[in-house]
């Protein structure tokens, strides 16, 4: 299992408890998930700790066939928790389960904003 954290004191943290914890099947690290991390393999599983505009297409190609990803999609003040299946590569099936808002996650791209 692997967890993402952006900021490296929250990363600190999490690795010491954990470790506290005698959790060693789980490996901590200080990187954005908004950036390039095909390094670490196909996943099972992904969950967003906060709301994207939309799902990166990137994370999306993470997942294994059968793989799902939660998400927080939209924009304020409507946004839905989205589950996201790997049928096979670069074919996934999407269903929206419930509203909910939540903040932000750290850069990860935003719609464009109105303007004239």
């Amino acid at each position: 299992m692997v967890s993402l954290e952006v900021q490296p004191d929250l990363a600190a943290q999490a690795k010491q408890r954990l470790s506290q914890l005698g959790k060693t099947q789980v490996s901590v690290l200080h990187r954005d998930a908004s950036g390039a991390i095909q390094d670490l393999g196909a996943f099972d599983a992904i969950v967003l700790g906060g709301s994207v505009a939309e799902v990166p297409a990137g994370l999306l190609a993470l997942l294994k066939p059968g793989g799902r990803l939660l998400a927080i999609v939209g924009d304020e003040p409507i946004m839905r928790v989205e589950r996201h299946t790997c049928i096979q590569p670069g074919d996934y099936a999407a269903q929206s389960l419930w509203d909910i808002v939540a903040p932000r996650l750290h850069g990860f791209a935003e719609h464009p904003s109105f303007s004239f």
